[in-house]
């Protein structure tokens, strides 16, 4: 029973029983040829039976559960990535159902058949990721967790779970993202793109008042009660009544004079709410207020206005530029995916 212990214990019995998935129909048939004429050679195949009987043994515990482009994935795989998973989304075992059973056990099954996807892609394009840049995710995300890597390392193997299993997901990670940047690397953005994309917003801010530029002069009178507020606003609004013009209203009232009371350009969405909406109704020229704040009365007048479609023109190019590219790079990546994923050779043997 010496082989079957070792077998058990050994971590690459699970790569000797991918093996014996591609050998066990053909290699009886070639010792048997040779057994007939040498006596040693013979020998040597009852120990060969012998220790494949041990791995068919083995196998038939841990199966093939599928096949992707030829490469097997084991039941103990799966069982492995699976752990992994609980781990990952901090779930336990023994607190889900039935159901969220079967549904995580999909979900690693879909993992493991992925990784092997982009794995074998990976090797056709020349990708290769070092073992440093994997390291040094998992000690970053160890770092996460609150642990140094040894910590980390130990709480895995306390959870039941390889080190090495982690690392491998990782890897697939940043393998599956190097070959998703690859294919859309010559992504851009063109300016015809550019400038319908531009015109279309421009358009839209065009209709909404709520996104004008309006350059404002500003009367802000201080108050420290509200009986005070009370009557101060009864006294602006008869001034205003009377026809008294902003610049009278500024010398009556305003606590400084400086630029007659200029405050430059504002983008009405910026201001409050209640701020937004008187000023989005009040025309070039005319005062609006006064409005009580908490701390203040203001009197503002709307000295200019214009659609914020300049502003999105010159500030907003390059932003809405890097916007588009990404959308256009993401598209490209997610058609990538599923052609890949559709073109390879994929069998559920045990669903």
């Amino acid at each position: 029973m010496l082989w079957l212990i070792l077998l058990t214990k050994n971590p690459y019995s699970n790569k000797i029983v991918k093996i014996f998935y591609f050998i066990q129909n053909g290699a009886s048939n070639c010792f048997i040829s040779l057994s007939s004429k040498v006596p040693m050679v013979c020998l040597r195949f009852i120990l060969v039976c012998v220790f494949l009987t041990g791995v068919y043994c083995y196998a038939q515990e841990h199966k093939i559960v599928a096949v992707v482009e030829n490469e097997p994935i084991t039941t103990l795989d799966l069982k492995n990535r699976i752990n992994l998973f609980y781990f990952l989304h901090n779930i336990e075992a023994s607190k889900i159902s039935s159901s969220q059973e079967l549904l995580l056990r999909n979900e690693a099954l879909k993992s493991l058949i992925k990784a092997l996807i982009v794995t074998n892609k990976a090797s056709s394009e020349h990708i290769e990721i070092n073992d440093a840049s994997v390291s040094a995710a998992l000690e970053a995300f160890a770092t996460q967790e609150g642990s140094d890597i040894v910590t980390f390392h130990k709480k895995l193997r306390k959870l039941g779970i390889a080190p090495e299993d982690i690392k491998a997901f990782i890897k697939e990670d940043i393998t599956k993202q190097m070959l998703l940047e690859k294919a859309a690397q010559k992504v851009e953005v063109s300016r015809m793109e550019l400038a319908s994309y531009l015109k279309i917003l421009q358009e839209s801010l065009k209709n909404n008042r709520d996104n004008d530029v309006v350059k404002l002069a500003e009367i802000r009178v201080p108050i420290s009660q509200k009986q005070e507020a009370k009557l101060v606003m009864e006294r602006v609004l008869a001034s205003i009544s009377d026809g008294m013009s902003f610049e009278n209203l500024l010398l009556a009232y305003g606590v400084s004079t400086k630029n007659n009371g200029e405050i430059g350009w504002v983008q009405l969405k910026q201001l409050n709410k209640h701020l937004s909406s008187v000023l989005s109704k009040t025309s070039i020229g005319s005062i609006a207020g006064p409005i009580l704040l908490d701390d203040a009365i203001i009197i503002i007048r709307v000295l200019d206005r214009k659609p914020s479609t300049d502003f999105v023109q010159d500030g907003y190019e390059k932003l809405i530029d890097s916007y588009l590219l990404t959308i256009k790079k993401n598209q490209k990546m997610s058609e990538y995916w599923t052609e890949l994923f559709k073109s390879s050779c994929v069998q559920i043997l045990i669903p």
